[in-house]
């Protein structure tokens, strides 16, 4: 991508925890005041080039601006996946945060040249706090994109993915999938000393790599033990700007003006919702089972919603 890089008054550090293949992750147990947030993560093959860096920070909803605590935002957390060194590339994250208003800051795309003298060690980069399966990662010089939901001022911009996180409840965002558009452009073939004979032309693929989104509760299956379900109730927290947009992390080559966002293609609502439970189905039911219900796909968010209010009256 070629944004200019906006970041905060400095780089974000980040706090998480490290898991390896042989350690299943420990469920969640939230602590007093806390909530938790939980996203999952892929990218394509066709995206595979990078790894990818995602952040979250606590914001002020008055004002719009991200909460800091000298050169750092108060409450943050990140997350960092990779194709070529995580199966299939597919990841889950988890973060336990104290109750309040998020949003994305910033998704990144480092592209590693190779194993070279400028290798970091992973655990001293302080924007990369989790790599699945890993716990060392070196990279030499390294291209860095990044597309900034936050302004020189420290402010979130229009389409920043806002969120929140309440006490005992985890937050569940839905799925980013890091993935590609391609298309054919023709270019002028040059001969070996690099000269042109102003006809011949030679046909390359390009590739706009993409930040797109769904929300699904069914993706959360394989991770309820994580979450400790059904001990703290989900709360649903679609990102709503990703309904109208597709974000781009790097445009085509040949693109003469980059574009941030592109329209995402309107869907109609989903066919098969769940139909209304019947009068009174619900009533008795324990938070456990109306949770259940809720990620078998048999209640839709709004039902599950309403039918917990009533469950806790």
């Amino acid at each position: 991508m070629r944004f200019a890089l906006l970041a905060l008054a400095a780089s974000l550090a980040l706090s998480g925890c490290v898991t390896t293949p042989n350690e299943p992750p420990k469920p969640i147990e939230l602590t007093a005041g806390n909530g938790a947030m939980a996203m999952n993560v892929s990218v394509d093959q066709s995206a595979g080039k990078n790894y990818y860096i995602f952040t979250v920070a606590q914001f002020d909803p008055r004002t719009r601006r991200v909460i800091m605590e000298g050169d750092s935002p108060k409450h943050s957390a990140g997350f960092s996946q990779s194709f070529n060194l995580q199966d299939a590339g597919v990841g889950f994250w988890k973060s336990q945060l104290p109750a309040g208003s998020y949003a994305i800051t910033k998704i990144q795309a480092k592209l590693s040249t190779g194993m070279g003298p400028g290798q970091i060690p992973y655990g001293a980069d302080p924007l990369a706090v989790l790599l699945v399966g890993l716990t060392v990662i070196a990279i030499s010089e390294a291209t860095v994109d990044e597309l900034s939901f936050v302004n020189e001022s420290g402010l979130l911009m229009a389409d920043a993915p806002t969120f929140e996180v309440e006490s005992g409840r985890i937050s569940y965002l839905g799925k980013i999938r890091v993935t590609t558009d391609s298309k054919s452009a023709d270019f002028p073939e040059y001969d070996k000393d690099g000269h042109w004979d102003g006809t011949s032309m030679i046909t390359k693929t390009q590739y706009r790599y993409m930040a797109d989104y769904k929300y699904d509760e069914l993706e959360l299956k394989p991770y309820e033990e994580q979450l400790n379900i059904p001990a703290y109730p989900l709360l649903p927290q679609p990102l709503e700007v990703f309904k109208t947009l597709r974000f781009v992390l790097e445009d085509y080559d040949n693109q003469e003006q980059i574009q941030r966002s592109v329209q995402r293609q309107q869907v109609s609502a989903e066919i098969n919702a769940p139909a209304a439970p019947e009068p009174g189905a619900l009533d008795g039911k324990s938070r456990a089972e109306l949770q259940r219900l809720y990620l078998d796909g048999k209640l839709s968010a709004s039902q599950y919603e309403t039918a917990l209010k009533a469950a806790s009256q």
